[in-house]
C-alpha cells in the first residue's frame, strides 16, 4: 500500500475531495449541497473509472482465487448494507464507505484470512509429514533475489538424464511460498521420486526458514541478491539475511551451492561454515569450484568452456543472454554433488533441445525479444546488453520495475543510462519511474558530451503501443519487451 501511495500520487486527490465534501457537510450542516456535491463526485469518479477501463488500464487478478473471490463478496456485502439505511443518511454513508474503503478492504482480507490461515496450517503440517516419510529423498532448494526458475530448470534437465523423469519433482512455474510448496508436495511427491528440485521465494525473512522445515534441504543453491522487493523486506540487509536462512538451514554433511560474481552471495559464501561450492565467470578468480572461460555470444547462442581446474569442455548452446552461463555452472554444481560428471553434464546439455527456452521470436521481419516472464534490476541490464548485438533500430517496451522501495530513483537512473547508450526507442508503459529514467538518460548525454539517439516516450494504452512500434520499426529491428507487459501487448506484437 505504502509503495502504491508513493507511485501513484493519483489516489491521494481523489480521497482528499472525498473528505473535503464529508467535512463540509457536517461543518456546515447543508444537506442541500451535500446532496449535489456527492453525487457529483461519484459521477465524475464513474467516469474516470470507465475512462481507466477503455484504456485497459484496470488492474485485475491474473487468477480469480476463492479467497479473492470472498474478499469481494465481503466487499460487496458491506456496500449492500448500506441500501437499508434511509435514504437522508445513504448518500453520506457512501462516502464515508468510499473514504474508509483501505479500512475496510483491510478488514475484508482479515475476515478471509482466518478460515484460510487454518486451512493453511493443516496443509503445511501434512506436507511436512509426508516428507519426512521419504527418507530417500534428496531435496535441492534454490533461492535468490534472481535466477531461482532458471536454474531450478536447467538442474531439472541435468537431473533428468542422470535419473529418468519419473525420479525429479520440480515445482512448477513462479510455484515458491510456502502454501504452494506444501500443496506441490501433497499432490505430486511420490514414493517413486529421489530428488525434488524446490525453488524457494520469499517477502520477509523467516519466510524461507520456514520452507526449509518442510523440505528439509539437503543442498542449497544461493543464485544471487540485488535490491528485487526491496520495498517488502526494508532493507537489502533484511533481504541478505532472509536468502542466508536456505544455507542456515542445511544439514552437517548438507552443501552450499553460491554465485561467486554477485558481492552479497559471494560474502555469505565467505562466511559460511557449511560445506560449500561456487561458480563464476570472472575470468580472473580461478579458485572457483565451476568456472566458464573463452566466453562467445551472439544474438541466440552461447559458446563457452566449462573447467573445474583440471578438465576443460566446451559447449555451444541455443540460448540467448550470457546471465544463463552462471545459472548453468550453479545447476551443474548441484548435480555434480548428485553424481553426475563433467562430461555427461556436458553430453547432457549439447543434446538437449532448447527450444523452450527461447525468448527471441521473430515476426514480420522483427526480432522480439520477450522478457515479460520477470524483470529485475540485474536482468533488466543484462537484456539491454544483450541489446547491442542488434544492428538496426532497437525499441525497448517496459512499465519499469516495482517493489525497489528507497531503491527505485537510483536503480532505474541506472536503467536509463544503459538505455542512452542501446535503444533508439523507449516506451514506458507507466509513468512512475518516467522521470528517473530520463534522469539517467541525461546523465549519460552529459558525461558522452553528445546527444543520445534514445526517445523516451510514455504511452500506456497497448493499441497505442503496438501501433507506435509498427510505425517505427521495419525488418531488422529488434524489440524487447521488458517487465510484466500486458498480454494484448505480446500477443499483437
Amino acid at each position: 500500500m505504502k509503495e502504491e501511495l508513493l507511485r501513484n500520487h493519483r489516489i491521494i486527490p481523489w480521497k482528499i475531495i472525498a473528505v473535503a465534501t464529508f467535512i463540509f457537510s457536517l461543518a456546515f450542516g447543508a444537506p442541500y449541497f451535500f446532496n449535489i456535491l456527492a453525487p457529483v463526485y461519484f459521477f465524475l469518479g464513474g467516469l474516470y473509472s470507465i475512462f481507466r477501463a477503455a484504456q485497459a488500464k484496470w488492474a485485475l487478478p491474473k487468477k480469480f482465487t476463492m479467497k479473492i473471490i470472498l474478499i469481494l463478496w465481503l466487499s460487496v456485502v458491506g456496500w449492500g448494507a448500506l441500501f437499508l439505511l434511509d435514504y437522508s443518511s445513504w448518500l453520506m454513508a457512501i462516502l464515508a464507505v468510499d473514504i474508509l474503503m483501505p479500512l475496510w478492504a483491510a478488514v475484508a482480507v482479515g475476515l478471509v484470512e482466518i478460515p484460510v490461515s487454518i486451512i493453511k496450517r493443516y496443509v503445511i503440517k501434512q506436507a511436512k509429514k509426508k516428507r519426512e516419510e521419504q527418507k530417500n529423498l534428496t531435496v535441492i532448494g534454490i533461492t535468490g533475489s534472481y535466477g531461482k526458475t532458471s536454474v531450478k530448470k536447467f538442474l531439472d534437465i541435468l537431473l533428468q538424464y542422470q535419473s529418468g523423469q519419473d525420479k525429479i519433482l520440480t515445482t512448477s512455474g513462479h510455484v515458491n511460498t510456502e502454501i504452494g510448496i506444501a500443496q506441490t508436495i501433497l499432490k505430486d511427491l511420490k514414493p517413486t521420486h529421489r530428488f525434488f528440485i524446490c525453488e524457494m521465494g520469499a517477502y520477509r525473512r523467516g519466510e524461507i526458514r520456514k520452507d526449509s522445515q518442510i523440505i528439509q534441504p539437503k543442498i542449497g543453491i544461493l543464485t544471487g541478491i540485488n535490491e528485487q522487493h526491496l520495498a517488502l523486506f526494508g532493507s537489502l540487509k533484511n533481504t541478505i539475511q532472509a536468502k542466508t536462512e536456505l544455507i542456515q538451514a542445511l544439514p552437517p554433511d548438507g552443501v552450499g551451492i553460491f554465485n561467486g560474481d554477485n558481492q552479497y552471495v559471494k560474502k555469505i559464501y565467505q562466511t559460511s561454515q557449511k560445506t560449500k561450492r561456487y561458480a563464476t565467470v570472472k575470468s580472473s578468480d580461478r579458485s572457483a569450484d565451476l568456472q566458464a572461460e573463452d566466453i562467445k555470444i551472439s544474438k541466440e547462442h552461447l559458446f563457452f568452456k566449462i573447467t573445474d581446474g583440471k578438465l576443460s569442455l566446451s559447449l555451444h548452446l541455443p540460448l540467448a543472454g550470457k546471465e544463463n552461463i552462471i545459472n548453468i555452472l550453479l545447476a551443474s554444481l548441484a548435480a555434480r554433488e548428485l553424481g553426475l560428471s563433467l562430461p555427461n553434464i556436458q553430453k547432457c546439455l549439447q543434446s538437449y533441445n532448447f527450444t523452450a527456452f527461447q525468448k527471441i521470436h521473430h515476426q514480420h521481419g522483427l526480432d522480439i525479444i520477450n522478457a515479460t516472464y520477470s524483470t529485475n534490476p540485474n536482468s533488466f541490464l543484462a537484456d539491454l546488453e544483450h541489446l547491442k548485438l542488434w544492428s538496426g533500430k532497437k525499441i525497448v517496451v517496459t512499465p519499469g520495475i516495482i517493489e525497489l522501495g528507497s531503491a527505485a530513483h537510483r536503480l532505474h537512473q541506472e536503467i536509463g543510462e544503459k538505455l542512452a547508450e542501446t535503444a533508439d526507442l523507449i516506451i514506458f508503459t507507466r509513468n512512475y519511474y518516467l522521470e528517473s529514467v530520463r534522469t539517467g538518460i541525461e546523465k549519460r548525454q552529459l558525461a558522452q558530451k553528445q546527444s543520445s539517439k534514445a526517445q523516451l516516450i510514455y504511452l500506456s494504452r497497448p493499441s497505442a503501443i503496438v501501433q507506435k512500434v509498427k510505425q517505427y520499426t521495419q525488418p531488422g529491428d529488434a524489440v524487447l519487451l521488458e517487465g510484466r507487459l500486458p498480454r494484448s501487448i505480446i500477443e499483437n506484437l
